[in-house]
């Protein structure tokens, strides 16, 4: 429970949070092995959390990655064409 409160102060983007999430994941599965029926339905809400945080942090990297590679795709045209629409191998 530490673990989740602590990630969701985290000032980071996806997918850096993703090792605490695999971490509560990890401590998760002891109750859900070894525990009494109240720690057992804990440790299981805790297991299936764990494992929607991890797929969207997962999600989100991508998402971020994917916006990343079109901004340095348009970067790199717009560098090709120069900043005032003309293009940049045009002589004056």
């Amino acid at each position: 429970m530490i673990v989740l409160v602590f990630s969701g102060l985290l000032l980071s983007v996806p997918p850096h949070n993703l090792i605490f999430y695999i971490i509560l994941l990890v401590l998760a599965v002891f109750p859900l092995m070894t525990g009494a029926r109240s720690y057992r339905i804990f440790g299981m809400v805790a297991v299936v959390l764990s494992l929607v945080l991890i797929g969207l942090e997962i999600k989100g990297g991508i998402r971020i990655n994917r916006e990343r590679q079109k901004r340095i795709q348009h970067f790199r045209t717009e560098t090709e064409n120069g900043t005032n629409g003309l293009s940049s191998t045009a002589q004056p």
